[in-house]
């Protein structure tokens, strides 16, 4: 990847594409364009994703998770144990668990649950507060209250904060925001402030404060999506740890839907790195105005947050669409350098487009551009392949296996809460590991059986451009 990156800095015109074999996008860009292959960079959209930050086409901005994934079990225990320590007036304890149980909210590959999450938030405003930052405090209840519409002061508490909890509510007045993602996510991944949006594809409404926007598929992507006065911006939280097959896990169950404001968080200055978490990744966003997570409304503008890393390979294909080809316009202005002349493949035609433009020229690839090549050449290479796939696979497995009981054995052991949080983190680390072997395994099972097929079956020679189904038909 990064290679092709390079290459196309140093070469010259790049070439998008998502062909399993980059010499023969090369080869066929060539013959389309009627210009030298070696004057061509060839690239796919993972190539262009790497190091890409996710982009907010809009006013505000947008910020890549930097923690590990978040769990709701470590919310209730960063909770449990500030519940505690305020008992006892240990404010600077207290503090440190919210702090960790609120940043773990943002990087949730669960459902929210929007009541916790509230709590959380309420504890942390309480707990600035009482540390005399009252700022920090009325935002952490601005965000409780956006969570929690009907939110009420907790009378078990002194109510010498109450007057700064009431003020909060007025930091959620102003214009609601209309939010659609593109790409549209599978149906029943998407989940608002905890909420399931059955139609992935219809936009949905957010009223001023800050929701949680989560997609919750193999590789899950959740966004804070921040609402004031009709201006939205965007915090990006982002996650590896998978769902089995792209669902979220069967035990949570997410609240009903209220109406009301959205959600907040802790400014990213004061958030700390979350220790009960596994990794961060990258869909695109679009925001604009309205109520609770319900239906779309037909007002406001549209922003539009791109996530490069889930950006799929066969989005190329988009150029032969005019539906989509705008979408394709707007990933690549974020991703590249505006004015930039490209070549963008499909399985028959090679587009010349200028970034940042309405251009687009198509041009078929000429008959002459597709030769053979034999099925028996291609069975071989998937055989060492995927050979070589099982023998890391395999590694992987042992490595993660023995990593996720030492880290069973280290929490088990643990005398403070520092060393459990970190015994945790390196048993989901490793868990996720182990998960990964066994998917990498399970894919070379794949490439030897279907490369033991075509090296030995004595099939013909298949055409390039009409004897693979990889992305968008290669």
């Amino acid at each position: 990847m990064l290679l092709a990156l390079i290459a196309h800095a140093a070469a010259g015109t790049l070439v998008l594409h998502a062909s399993p074999d980059s010499r023969v996008a090369l080869a066929h860009a060539a013959a389309a364009m009627d210009v030298k292959a070696d004057t061509l960079s060839p690239a796919t959209f993972a190539d262009l994703a790497v190091g890409k930050p996710a982009v907010l086409r809009g006013p505000g901005r947008a910020e890549a998770c930097t923690t590990a994934t978040g769990t709701t079990a470590a919310v209730q225990l960063g909770v449990d144990r500030a519940e505690r320590a305020i008992d006892y007036l240990e404010f600077e304890k207290a503090l440190a668990n919210l702090q960790v149980a609120t940043t773990a909210l943002g990087c949730l590959a669960e459902p929210l649950d929007r009541d916790l999450a509230a709590r959380a938030l309420f504890l942390l405003g309480y707990t600035l507060g009482q540390q005399g930052d009252l700022a920090a405090a009325r935002e952490s209840f601005a965000r409780a209250r956006s969570l929690k519409p009907a939110l009420k002061w907790d009378t078990n508490l002194p109510p010498d904060l109450e007057p700064t909890f009431q003020e909060a509510s007025k930091d959620l007045s102003g214009a609601a925001v209309q939010v659609a993602l593109t790409p549209a996510p599978t149906a029943g991944q998407l989940y608002v402030d905890g909420v399931s949006m059955p139609d992935a594809k219809a936009p949905f409404t957010l009223t001023p404060g800050r929701h949680l926007v989560q997609v919750l598929g193999l590789r899950p992507t959740v966004a804070w999506v921040t609402v004031r006065g009709g201006v939205a911006t965007v915090s990006t939280r982002l996650s590896n740890a998978g769902t089995e097959g792209g669902k979220p896990p069967p035990s949570v169950t997410p609240p009903p839907a209220t109406t009301g404001p959205a959600a907040t968080t802790t400014p990213a200055d004061k958030q700390p790195t979350n220790p009960l978490a596994t990794a961060p990744a990258a869909t695109k966003i679009e925001a604009a105005t309205t109520e609770a997570p319900a239906a779309a409304a037909a007002t406001g503008t549209t922003y539009t947050l791109v996530l490069p890393g889930l950006i799929p390979v066969e989005a190329v294909n988009w150029a032969g669409s005019p539906a989509q080809r705008a979408d394709l316009g707007t990933l690549l202005a974020t991703m590249l350098d505006r004015e930039e002349t490209i070549f963008v493949l499909t399985e028959t035609m090679a587009y010349r487009h200028v970034v940042g433009t309405d251009t687009w020229e198509a041009r078929k690839i000429p008959a002459s551009a597709f030769g053979g090549i034999g099925r028996e050449t291609i069975g071989r290479s998937l055989l060492y392949g995927g050979a070589a796939v099982a023998v890391g696979g395999a590694a992987m497995l042992v490595e993660g296996w023995i990593a996720t009981n030492s880290a069973a054995s280290a929490g088990d052991a643990a005398e403070n809460f520092s060393d459990y949080n970190a015994a945790q983190q390196d048993y989901a680390s490793a868990s996720g590991r182990y998960g990964a072997g066994w998917l990498v395994t399970g894919g070379a099972a794949l490439m030897l059986t279907g490369g033991a097929g075509l090296a030995y079956l004595g099939a013909p020679a298949v055409p390039w451009g009409a004897g693979f189904t990889v992305g968008n038909g290669w």
